[in-house]
């Protein structure tokens, strides 16, 4: 009887934590070299970032990964030996976690664990990012890259384009403040370029949540301006509604001259009723981590941790 109770606690203590409880789990970015980098715990319904700030540190200051003292993810504590990690060709992979170690990103450091990452899933990597990988069976559906040879890619163009326009006009004395915008004949003229258009697929409801990135190029030089401000772009989230299109949040300015930073977005998981997004966002001052929580109107950001710079 003793020796069957002894077997039990040790199955208890050394079950994956996919296997004790769903709602109480860790998210990690998946880098290209299969190194799982720990990004943010779920837990008692909302996401963090279960580490100590620095005693001198505020409110304001972003949550960080980059050149922590020790890994926290494997404070006094084994990390997961197991990650469910679903890739951009539709096969999900049971991921065997390793070792613990350092990896360089600019010229700072994060903690991460070593995968057994199949080689055919790194083809796809953006920015050295392959996706996201949970230590509990949920699924994070990838974002897919759209190209100019989709039918939705058409359309989309076509829709961003007359957005484009209007955000323009409702957007112009903000734009002003910087520079004098281009003349309404010439923002109607110029055609967008798209820079990147993503599309996840939200599980429960079928719809569609797009990423997109565009920029118009007015060619008008800018008197006593040596920076190439000429540039507006356009970066935002769509929402497929009843198979209609609706922008839900977007950001414009000028190009370089203004703050703005390139997104990626690796996944989406759906948590009950919430729907989360994972992102990269690479700006002037380095690498962000996003956690975004999609409601009818706009994208919340829930968690922004920093993920190391130069």
């Amino acid at each position: 009887m003793r020796l069957l109770v002894f077997i039990l606690v040790v199955v208890a203590l050394t079950a994956p934590s996919s296997q004790i409880r769903a709602d109480h789990f860790t998210a990690s970015l998946l880098r290209s070299d299969g190194v799982l980098v720990p990004l943010a715990q779920y837990k008692d319904g909302r996401w963090k970032n279960p580490r100590a700030k620095p005693t001198d540190s505020t409110e304001e200051e972003s949550n960080t990964l980059a050149d922590l003292p020790e890994p926290w993810f494997a404070k006094g504590r084994l990390p997961s030996p197991l990650w469910h990690f679903l890739s951009r060709r539709g096969k999900a992979h049971l991921l065997n976690a390793s070792k613990v170690v350092q990896v360089e990103n600019h010229c700072q450091k994060l903690w991460g664990i070593v995968s057994d990452l199949p080689k055919e899933e790194t083809v796809d990597a953006r920015f050295g990012y392959v996706g996201v990988a949970l230590n509990v069976d949920r699924k994070v559906n990838p974002s897919y890259e759209l190209n100019k040879s989709q039918d939705e890619w058409t359309r989309l163009h076509s829709f961003i384009q007359s957005e484009f326009g209007k955000e323009e006009q409702a957007r112009a004395t903000e734009l002003s403040q910087f520079l004098k915008p281009p003349s309404r004949e010439e923002q109607k003229n110029t055609s967008i370029t798209l820079s990147y258009l993503y599309q996840m697929t939200i599980e429960k409801s079928g719809e569609r949540l797009y990423y997109f990135e565009a920029l118009k190029e007015y060619k008008k030089p800018i008197p006593i301006n040596d920076q190439t401000c000429n540039n507006v772009f356009f970066n935002g989230w769509i929402l497929t509604k009843s198979d209609e299109l609706k922008v839900i949040d977007s950001k414009m300015g000028w190009k370089d001259c203004e703050p703005g930073v390139d997104s990626i977005p690796m996944g989406l998981l759906n948590l009950d009723d919430e729907v989360f997004i994972f992102t990269v966002d690479f700006g002037y001052e380095g690498d962000t981590y996003l956690i975004l929580k999609l409601n009818e109107s706009r994208m919340q950001t829930v968690l922004e941790t920093y993920g190391g710079s130069c």
